[in-house]
């Protein structure tokens, strides 16, 4: 009687694990699907708020926006032929880590001159090899001296070893 009693015992206890162990799985994947989600969507935001900026108050705006919701990953510092650097930069270090992708980096910076402002985009991935796209766009602003005539020079925009195409458009 005590070997079939144990028997069904272990079996409980064989299934309570495998249950366990299924648990574990689902909540880890609807976890790192919810991580994988939400860094799509602060990535397409980030670029988002950076195609929204064609004046230095565009900038200011968006530079506001960046330090309220994105503290982690905010930083600003003074560069000599840039100005006063104000960057964001997005990467997937943790999908990475659990080789779910390859590595990306978003990285978005605007660079604040004296009569002049530039904004660059750059989102650069380890897959088969360095690949990277990047954005920048100039633009000269009077309002930044004191004038109120605002005079944008047309974006360039460059890309390297990547299959997209995309193009920024003109500037109004």
């Amino acid at each position: 009687m005590s070997n079939k009693m144990s028997g069904s015992t272990g079996r409980y206890w064989v299934r309570k694990g495998l249950l366990l162990c299924l648990s574990g799985i689902v909540v880890f994947t609807v976890v790192v699907g919810i991580y994988a989600i939400h860094l799509r969507n602060s990535a397409q935001t980030l670029i988002t708020s950076a195609k929204r900026i064609r004046s230095a108050a565009d900038a200011d705006v968006q530079i506001a926006m960046w330090r309220r919701n994105i503290s982690g990953q905010y930083s600003e510092y003074t560069e000599g032929n840039r100005g006063h650097v104000y960057q964001v930069q997005l990467d997937n270090r943790l999908l990475y880590w659990l080789h779910i992708v390859p590595r990306t980096v978003l990285f978005v910076s605007i660079g604040m001159q004296e009569t002049s402002f530039d904004v660059v985009v750059m989102m650069g991935t380890e897959a088969n090899g360095q690949r990277s796209a990047w954005v920048h766009e100039g633009f000269v602003d009077k309002t930044l001296s004191g004038s109120s005539r605002h005079n944008a020079r047309a974006p360039s925009s460059s890309s390297s070893n990547c299959n997209s195409s995309h193009q920024w458009p003109a500037s109004p």
